[in-house]
């Protein structure tokens, strides 16, 4: 809901909505697989600065690094 090349803008949504961002990021990069129902956890036992990104995420390594440049697997 805002001009993603206007930085203050961004800026904002980043600090704001942390969770939103990284599902955003996820969807927009077409990681393959199950970004899961939590896209972001906070840490507050680390100094406030540590946090789980994607914490239940699935991801199967083979089948990513087969893909194709079109999206289909290569077939060995």
């Amino acid at each position: 809901g805002f001009d993603p090349k206007n930085y203050v803008a961004l800026h904002r949504w980043s600090v704001s909505d942390r969770g939103g961002v990284w599902s955003a990021l996820w969807d927009y990069g077409g990681v393959p697989g199950d970004k899961g129902a939590r896209a972001f956890v906070p840490d507050d036992t680390a100094w406030k600065t540590a946090a789980l990104f994607c914490p239940d995420a699935q991801l199967n390594l083979a089948e990513t690094m087969m893909k194709g440049a079109d999206g289909d697997t290569v077939e060995i």
